[in-house]
């Protein structure tokens, strides 16, 4: 008995056949991809206009109304966002829809944006962690070598303790060259840890 050819090996045969129901919902998913990234960059943006147009005591409580504290990562990164928002224009249909990995691309520099561009790996979906593997200039693991994972737990520590343990484990990332993957509710406790980078921290203070 011959071989039936399916809708999927259709559609894959002949993109020319695609029903006017799957363009209008193709057409209809990139447009919610792109509000989503248009509307961080808008909301960056304005964060940005606000901080340079308003007098300090209304940006002041221009950030209390929209919930920012100006001490906190948040800000920094959003004004960051609102600073680049020109390099992001020309390719907002391609933009990642996490604010994080906007802010990711944003912090990079000029031939680091580049390089992510050209790497024809920008996406709606795409990963602050991705934008780091794209930029890694280190030598990589040769193929086939063995994989070990460790998870660790920082669950039962007081918030002061995490943020040690986040920093000691940030130490031996550099000294040993792993991956350190953080949960987001870690994710607060650890962009403290990297704003107080510029500090020396060694594994000998007390934990």
């Amino acid at each position: 008995m011959p071989n039936q050819m399916t809708t999927v090996d259709t559609l894959n045969d002949d993109p020319q056949i695609l029903s006017p129901r799957y363009t209008e919902l193709a057409k209809q998913y990139k447009t919610f991809a792109k509000t989503a990234a248009e509307n961080i960059l808008k909301l960056a943006e304005t964060l940005v206009r606000a901080k340079a147009e308003l007098a300090p005591r209304e940006f002041d409580h221009f950030c209390e109304e929209v919930s920012l504290k100006k001490d906190r990562a948040t800000f920094r990164k959003l004004m960051k966002i609102g600073e680049k928002y020109a390099r992001f224009e020309p390719v907002l249909n391609r933009l990642p829809n996490q604010w994080t990995t906007i802010y990711k691309l944003a912090a990079i520099s000029e031939e680091g944006f580049q390089r992510v561009l050209n790497s024809n790996q920008l996406s709606s979906f795409m990963t602050a962690n991705q934008v780091g593997l794209i930029l890694d200039d280190k030598p990589k693991s040769k193929k086939g070598a063995a994989v070990a994972v460790c998870t660790i737990s920082l669950s039962g520590l007081e918030n002061g303790q995490k943020l040690k343990a986040y920093q000691h484990l940030a130490v031996l990332k550099k000294q040993f060259n792993f991956d350190l993957e953080i949960s987001e509710d870690l994710k607060e406790i650890a962009e403290i840890a990297d704003a107080h980078a510029s500090e020396p921290f060694h594994l000998e203070q007390a934990a």
